[in-house]
């Protein structure tokens, strides 16, 4: 079967899906980098996850990637010990992004609707923060904007 040329996938998630920022464009995505064996970042999870599921309530995604370069095995089974919901980044293939791996953890990119990036937001973030964030950041108003 013959298919129509596609760009490159920018990232995969562990589940295999693929994707691109662009793919992402009219919503904010929120961009959360972790790892095991940072306590706030397990600390922060829980309200990652209920940012994810109230996610039509905000026009907004969010997906997680390991600042640990782990094997994808690995990276699938400390997702469910840690209880994250939201789509996780697979390590390999490479992911790539339009910015600079965070300097500490835990750390969180906004991409706006309109693709411009924001952040590193350092420290843990809860619902509240980063829908504070968006706001000050643009003309956010929940699930319009």
């Amino acid at each position: 079967m013959l298919q129509a040329c596609q760009p490159a996938a920018d990232f995969h998630f562990i589940d295999g899906e693929s994707k691109r920022l662009e793919d992402y464009q009219g919503k904010w995505l929120v961009v959360n980098f972790w790892a095991e064996w940072c306590k706030p970042c397990r600390e922060e999870i829980p309200h990652l996850n209920e940012f994810y599921l109230a996610r039509a309530d905000h026009n907004a995604e969010i997906i997680a990637v390991s600042f640990d370069l782990l094997d994808n095995q690995i990276l699938t089974e400390q997702a469910a010990r840690l209880d994250i919901q939201y789509p996780v980044v697979a390590t390999s293939p490479n992911p790539v992004f339009p910015f600079a791996m965070p300097g500490q953890l835990p750390a969180n990119y906004l991409v706006a609707p309109d693709g411009q990036v924001f952040g590193p937001l350092v420290g843990k973030q809860d619902t509240e923060s980063l829908v504070r964030a968006m706001k000050l950041l643009g003309d956010y108003q929940g699930g319009q904007r």
